[in-house]
């Protein structure tokens, strides 16, 4: 027998294990009322990925990046994480980050309320739930925003991840 036959014998034994283990979550389709199996969409998780600042000089409270969403549903912030970097090292620092959406550059609000994303002469923090927000619910079709407002002027880069649950 062949290492590709033994190959793929072992991978139709572990898809056929594999089958059923899983189970989806779903969620009534945007506008529906029916609760029909029909109607019915399924969620999906996204991390959405924005870095800030670049190599060589600190952060500043005037750098921003911004994405526009289209995935397909509103989107829940479930957790955020955050990292910071000086010259690509993982590096202690502080900063805080505000998040904002709106439909256009010019509509962007806030959502962070008392609860951004922060570092306090941390490397990291990781799958933070939100706390604070003014609004974890993200329309589709949005811009998404974020600016420090604190830096410490040691971090050169600032990475934010927001998990976020689309339906």
């Amino acid at each position: 027998m062949s290492y590709e036959t033994d190959f793929d014998s072992a991978f139709s034994i572990l898809l056929g294990k594999a089958v059923g283990a899983i189970t989806q979550t779903s969620v009534p389709a945007p506008g529906d009322t029916s609760g029909s199996p029909a109607n019915v969409a399924t969620s999906r998780v996204v991390d959405v990925a924005l870095l800030l600042g670049s190599s060589g000089s600190p952060l500043a409270t005037t750098d921003a990046a911004f994405l526009r969403l289209g995935l397909g549903g509103t989107a829940t912030v479930v957790s955020w994480s955050l990292a910071g970097l000086v010259s690509a090292v993982s590096t202690a620092g502080s900063v805080t980050l505000d998040v904002g959406f709106g439909s256009s550059m010019s509509s962007i609000n806030s959502i962070t309320g008392t609860g951004p994303p922060r570092l306090s002469s941390q490397f990291e923090r990781t799958d933070v739930t939100p706390t604070g927000w003014t609004t974890l619910l993200i329309p589709d079709q949005r811009w998404l925003y974020v600016r420090p407002s604190f830096v410490d002027g040691v971090l050169q880069m600032v990475g934010l991840t927001l998990r976020v649950v689309v339906a």
